[in-house]
């Protein structure tokens, strides 16, 4: 009985010249791994082949693994530290933008107040226009009345002003409209 799973013969094939170029070029390889010095300072070797003994390639393997294990974690915290700096702008920008905004929102509220209070004065000021004129109204209107009664030439048609009694101003009234009515 022959089995399918196992080859038949023992024997080795010859190596072809192909694959003894990738020895070549792994032996290559393995050289240029020993004999490369990393930009970083090599950490003491902690691992198998550490003791620096026969075993010299296993712990240049290790101090190369150890060096590039440095070199991803400094990194990585670069990548940390940078990312913490750019959250802290994003923040401080923020917090400038909401300052900028109370700032604006303060100013508009400040002129908005300087306007109620320029309105106010100037109603206050109208007010006190209008109840200094009714004041003076009534001091010429008494004057009037006073040189009337004692039989004086009246101040108001020398100023120019002509005093109207309310049955007066309606009877004028009643006369315009029956010419209107007429027309």
């Amino acid at each position: 009985m022959v089995s399918t799973t196992r080859p038949q013969s023992s024997q080795i094939p010859p190596t072809s010249k192909k694959e003894r170029e990738v020895n070549l070029k792994n032996t290559a390889a393995w050289e240029n791994i020993q004999t490369d010095k990393p930009a970083a300072k090599p950490v003491p070797a902690k691992g198998p082949g550490a003791s620096g003994g026969k075993d010299g390639a296993a712990g240049s393997l290790w101090s190369e693994f150890q060096s590039r294990e440095q070199q991803m974690k400094a990194r990585k915290q670069q990548h940390e530290e940078e990312k913490v700096r750019k959250e802290k702008e994003r923040e401080e920008e923020k917090r400038r933008k909401e300052e900028e905004a109370a700032r604006r929102q303060a100013e508009e509220r400040r002129r908005q107040e300087e306007a109620d209070a320029d309105r106010l004065e100037v109603d206050r000021l109208k007010e006190a226009e209008r109840v200094e004129l009714q004041r003076e109204t009534k001091r010429v209107m008494k004057e009037q009345e006073y040189l009337d009664r004692h039989g004086r030439k009246p101040i108001l048609p020398s100023l120019g002003l002509v005093l109207k009694d309310d049955e007066e101003s309606n009877e004028e009234e009643l006369e315009d409209e029956e010419e209107e009515g007429a027309l």
